[in-house]
């Protein structure tokens, strides 16, 4: 297998990646205008925030500025996992895509072939047994946290990037440029792969400085420099338009379990061999299994490095500091609020000065990443071996098939998802229709308001699905993605959104402003109104129906000021 030449490889890995994208979405995903799979989990959210941001000014400060959607409490598309780097390189052409153009799909398959390439080159660096490269690719390419966000939050699949951060760390000299332009460009896709490979830049820098490559002025400017680059290029691209106040529940409750790396999660599927641990609510976040065939591996490795230690020649000086990071990752994933299984075992105050941590970095659980792929490192490296290798190659193709076996039924589920979504969403209550095929919106009074309307004010404005209830009305999917799309497709503003962050004070006055609007009859001629307060909407009845229109339209409340004149 040595003698296998580079284009070869490549091509090997590339059909191998493609074939298990296929495996996984069936493909149909790919075809920008196919976008019944993306409309109907909390993904849908996403998109909207591209169909929104598409029809802001290409130049605009900040980059990623997104009023139409939210007006007023809007953020930033990087708030709002809604792929800033993808949303930029289609912004300039999108006059020229469908109106239903979606991205997301191209993206998972660019994530699928750099997730199995970074690992390849990463595995590189402990072999070169390129056969061993090329399986253990596929196992990372495979592995549970990855393929769980094909659930949704599709920013999260580009963890290759912390693949690329470690084969960096595990370079025999510090690569700053690399570090800068992998942190910047992180920060286009989601900020906690920021977070988390700012810390093994840390680690490298402060190598770098033991080893005497840098001196403690170069290590000084280097450190502030790229410091201060991301607060300052973070601030560009939008992520502190929302402010430090946040609309959901944070640290503590998004969490990774004592146990997520045995714990199947076998209620949805992910092993046919293992039993489902016991587990709390939003614990999926800390979601790592590490895979029926990893396990097996891990076990043998352990036992491999006991009985022959001295034969295995580990750089501790350079596994160490990236083996204590890692341990800490794990601790922080943890949150403040340790669980094991279904059992809390203890709490503890986070003291007030991290909460520039805590705050942004709410669902901790998502930080045991790195540790997780570490144990994927460290199993390649054992078996990489050269004592070992005759025997590893055949470990690695039983496992790898057992592993495909052991997940193959999540597989299925999730291939529906993308390729059958009535199928995979059928027992789920809330999804009502496709945009575009069934829409609630039947009146033709919907035509008619975008040419005298350019905004949509909800009453109240809303900020996320657990805040939109009424037992009168529709239930809160069906009334908050028809109209927001509805908003979006005819190139008009909406104040409500469902946002990751947002400023509890910029809501406060727009919801303060709005209600005193509606009770002193001082409404905006340029919008219309919907009405999910059953009280306000009592005091809206009372006014002039002569100049305005005043009713219900296909369930919706709906009051548009000076529609007569």
């Amino acid at each position: 297998m040595e003698s296998i030449n580079k284009k070869s490889e490549i091509i090997f890995l590339s059909l191998s990646l493609t074939l298990i994208f296929l495996l996984l979405t069936g493909g149909k995903v790919i075809d920008p205008t196919y976008i019944e799979w993306i409309t109907l989990g909390d993904e849908k959210t996403h998109w909207l925030n591209w169909l929104f941001f598409r029809e802001t000014n290409l130049f605009q400060f900040p980059i990623f500025k997104n009023y139409l959607y939210g007006l007023d409490i809007s953020s930033s598309l990087v708030l709002n996992d809604a792929l800033p780097i993808m949303a930029i390189l289609f912004k300039p052409i999108s006059g020229l895509l469908p109106d239903n153009f979606q991205y997301f799909g191209i993206w998972l398959y660019i994530c699928f072939i750099l997730q199995g390439f970074t690992a390849f080159f990463l595995i590189s660096k402990f072999t070169n047994d390129r056969l061993l490269c090329l399986v253990g690719s596929l196992f990372f390419t495979i592995a549970p946290p990855f393929l769980w966000r094909l659930h949704g939050h599709y920013s999260l699949m580009g963890q290759w990037l912390i693949l690329y951060a470690l084969y960096i760390y595990f370079d025999n000299d510090f690569k700053f440029k690399k570090w800068f332009f992998l942190i910047s460009f992180s920060l286009l896709i989601n900020a906690y792969f920021s977070g988390i490979i700012f810390g093994i830049f840390l680690v490298d820098l402060i190598q770098a400085r033991l080893k005497k490559l840098l001196s403690d002025r170069e290590l000084t400017v280097r450190l502030a420099s790229i410091t201060g680059w991301s607060i300052l290029f973070g601030y560009l691209l939008g992520y502190f338009l929302a402010g430090v106040g946040s609309g959901a529940k944070g640290f503590g409750l998004f969490r990774a379990n004592l146990d997520s790396f045995f714990d199947s999660d076998n209620h949805q599927g992910w092993s046919r061999i293992l039993p489902d641990l016991a587990s709390v609510e939003y614990d999926h976040e800390g979601f790592a299994f590490l895979g029926i065939g990893i396990l097996i591996l891990l076990a043998i490795s352990l036992i491999v490095l006991f009985f022959n230690q001295k034969k295995i020649n580990i750089d501790a000086k350079k596994v160490l500091p990236i083996s204590c990071l890692g341990l800490m990752y794990f601790i922080f994933s943890l949150s403040n609020n340790v669980v094991l299984g279904d059992t809390e075992l203890f709490q503890y105050d986070i003291p007030a000065f991290l909460n520039f941590i805590t705050k942004p970095f709410r669902s901790s659980g998502r930080f045991i990443w790195l540790p997780f792929y570490l144990i994927y490192c460290f199993i390649f490296y054992i078996l990489s071996r050269n004592w070992c290798r005759q025997y590893s190659r055949i470990l690695v193709l039983i496992f790898f098939a057992l592993q495909i076996y052991d997940s193959s039924e999540i597989y299925s589920h999730l291939r529906n998802k993308f390729s059958r979504p009535e199928v995979y969403w059928k027992n789920d209550k809330t999804i009502r229709y496709l945009p575009g095929f069934n829409s609630p919106l039947k009146d033709g009074l919907w035509k008619e308001f975008p040419k005298k309307y350019s905004n949509i004010f909800y009453v109240v404005p809303q900020t996320g699905y657990h805040h939109i209830s009424s037992s009168s009305l529709p239930d809160e999917h069906h009334n908050f993605f028809p109209l927001s799309y509805y908003a979006a497709s005819n190139k008009m503003g909406i104040n409500s959104g469902y946002f990751s962050r947002y400023s509890k004070k910029r809501y406060k006055l727009m919801k303060d402003k709005l209600e005193k609007s509606i009770k002193n009859n001082q409404f905006d001629k340029n919008a219309i109104y919907y009405f999910n307060d059953d009280d306000l909407w009592s005091l809206v009845l009372k006014y002039d129906k002569k100049t305005n229109f005043i009713g219900e339209i296909d369930g919706y409340r709906i009051f548009a000021p000076g529609y007569y004149k």
